[in-house]
């Protein structure tokens, strides 16, 4: 799969783009406007994003594969990331945050579009996330 190999460099790049939202963060944080509480997640969850992109493959001989731990951590996090943003947010019960947060982690993951809930009403990062 020639595609693999330009995960590496393209996960330099998403996270140099992360450390360059440090420049609006100090411009909101100056001037107050209401949205500085949202660019460090929003650096974090994108540098550590340009991190998977960077690690997410492994060579074996010469050819770059992707390691199957990495689905399974992506998918995961999705997944408590979702539910705790539900949890926060709509769901009072965090069983329940998890079990929805789970199912429509992993429809999404898998394309076949099954829904229980309408995660568009969700805390607005939760499908966001879900989708990466």
């Amino acid at each position: 799969m020639p595609f693999l190999r330009v995960f590496p460099v393209l996960g330099v790049i998403v996270m140099v783009f992360a450390l360059t939202m440090l420049v609006p963060w100090g411009v909101s944080y100056w001037t107050h406007d209401g949205t500085e509480s949202a660019y460090p997640l929003t650096m974090l969850l994108t540098f550590a994003c340009g991190l998977f992109m960077r690690t997410a493959v492994f060579k074996v001989g010469n050819r770059l594969e992707p390691q199957t731990r990495d689905g399974i951590l992506l998918v995961g996090s999705g997944v408590l990331v979702a539910g705790l943003l539900l949890f926060k947010g709509q769901q009072s019960d965090p069983g329940e945050a998890l079990r929805m947060a789970l199912f429509n982690v992993v429809s999404m993951g898998s394309t076949t579009g099954f829904s229980t809930v309408d995660y568009t009403q969700w805390p607005v990062f939760a499908p966001l996330y879900m989708l990466m």
